[in-house]
């Protein structure tokens, strides 16, 4: 790929290239999902007759819910550099501080699960979390313009009624988003390029991107594949490989990739630096002892239950 500017046909080659470096590990969330919805009955090996009997104990589930429970995500601590030397700068250091405080608090109260929480979650599940802060100006809402010949007294009356229909909102949007659905560059973790992908209805993607021309004749509630290409300079959105944005790949102006990953540091770099290695989970290595756990606590039970009363 060119430096600079990435093309369509680069961002698609780079997708393809990332699916495929990151699909064992792409296996290894799932089973981490699979394990904390304790959905792992069939591992257990009980004989058919019982399968109905065995209990899927809940230890896996525990030790993340847990991890999370010890993560303080109520009392954030934000610190701002001081710029200058005088006094005024301590002043505007200590306001952008507790502006940063409000808005870590706001986005834990406005939203209907705590991003934060959500991130804890995948930080001990996956051993990976993914923040993903942005710009959107659509939660600004404009405030309405005063017509020729309204009064002063009128007008504030207006914006007076308006601002109590509308409360105040911020347009900086953060997300905890499932690091499943997140491919950093597999050279750097994500200092050069992330790309973002799910799937999504066809009717939502027509409302919130009205240059998708739906070229495959989808109907609106079938699925297609939504990717976002992330680099310091330049964004993309692809909707089943085709361009939606205006301009296709523009300028976002950030000046950074809005993505921030925090990895639990339970995995290892390896000398091939395999992802599936970096990014470990708590329960990752302890799969095979919780199937063992509940095995055996299923026999114990279907035993007991036969022959504790003879």
């Amino acid at each position: 790929m060119k430096r600079g500017k990435p093309s369509i046909t680069d961002i698609k080659e780079l997708t393809a290239q990332c699916v495929k470096h990151y699909s064992t590990l792409q296996s290894e969330f799932e089973k981490d999902e699979r394990f904390y919805e304790l959905d792992f009955r069939k591992s257990l090996g009980i004989p058919e007759q019982y399968k109905n009997e065995a209990v899927v104990l809940p230890t896996s589930r525990d030790m993340v819910d847990a991890f999370v429970d010890h993560i303080d995500l109520a009392n954030a601590r934000v610190f701002v550099n001081k710029k200058g030397i005088h006094k005024i700068d301590d002043e505007v250091a200590e306001m952008m501080r507790k502006f940063y405080l409000g808005l870590l608090h706001r986005t834990n109260t406005e939203n209907s699960i705590s991003p934060w929480r959500v991130a804890g979650k995948h930080y001990a599940n996956h051993g990976l979390a993914v923040i993903k802060t942005i710009w959107d100006a659509d939660r600004w809402l404009d405030k309405p313009a005063q017509v020729k010949g309204e009064s002063k007294e009128s007008y504030e009356d207006k914006l007076e009624k308006w601002a109590e229909d509308h409360p105040p909102a911020l347009p900086i949007l953060i997300r905890a988003i499932n690091p499943a659905n997140v491919m950093p560059d597999p050279s750097y973790g994500g200092e050069l390029y992330v790309i973002e992908r799910h799937e999504r209805m066809v009717f939502d993607m027509k409302k919130m991107y009205p240059l998708f021309k739906n070229l495959n004749d989808k109907g609106i509630t079938d699925t297609v594949e939504y990717t976002e290409y992330w680099d310091n300079e330049y964004r993309s959105v692809l909707i089943d490989g085709e361009p939606v944005l205006k301009g296709e790949i523009v300028k976002h102006k950030y000046g950074f990739i809005p993505y921030t990953l925090i990895e639990s540091g339970l995995g290892n770099l390896g000398k091939d630096a395999l992802p599936e290695q970096r990014y470990v989970g708590i329960n990752r290595y302890a799969q095979d002892l919780y199937i063992s756990e509940s095995r055996n606590y299923s026999v114990a039970d279907v035993i007991l239950k036969k022959d504790a009363w003879r």
